[in-house]
């Protein structure tokens, strides 16, 4: 059975209703942080934090979650993408960010958490983190990958 990106969303009460095709659901500045291969095989966005910003206005939510239909699998693939600061000291607030939506998604968006799915944290500014950077490994770990000012989706 396909898993589909937008079934998986509108199968969630609190997104149902800010699913977007494409990458309509980012903000403009966001938007030109990502490129996707084939935008043909994008099967749309949610805008997570203003979804949930009436409901939960003090979570450390999430930015988006984006699907994309890879030419290599039957099931679209959920990408969380984050896009903040990029320094040392921004680490601890996306683990603390990462940490909520994997809860978030396990509790309230149980399609979504069953989707095959990436974690990435895409740099707002200028990125001051050392490849080597204990931070980044901590969160490499936890399955977020950090991947400097553009993240290109495929």
């Amino acid at each position: 059975m396909r898993r589909a990106f937008r079934a998986a969303t509108e199968a969630c009460a609190a997104l149902r209703s800010h699913f977007r095709s494409g990458l309509q659901a980012l903000e403009e500045t966001d938007r030109k942080r990502l490129r996707a291969r084939d935008t043909r095989r994008l099967t749309g966005s949610v805008n997570v934090e203003s979804a949930l910003a009436d409901g939960l206005p003090n979570a450390r939510r999430w930015d988006y979650g984006i699907g994309y239909q890879p030419s290599s699998a039957a099931d679209d693939v959920v990408h969380w993408v984050e896009v903040h600061p990029a320094t040392e000291g921004e680490v601890k607030a996306i683990e603390g960010k990462l940490e909520w939506l994997k809860e978030w998604i396990g509790a309230n968006a149980r399609a979504l958490a069953a989707m095959d799915r990436r974690f990435v944290w895409v740099s707002s500014g200028k990125t001051r983190l050392a490849p080597t950077s204990p931070g980044l490994k901590r969160l490499a770990q936890k399955g977020c990958q950090h991947v400097g000012r553009v993240y290109e989706i495929a």
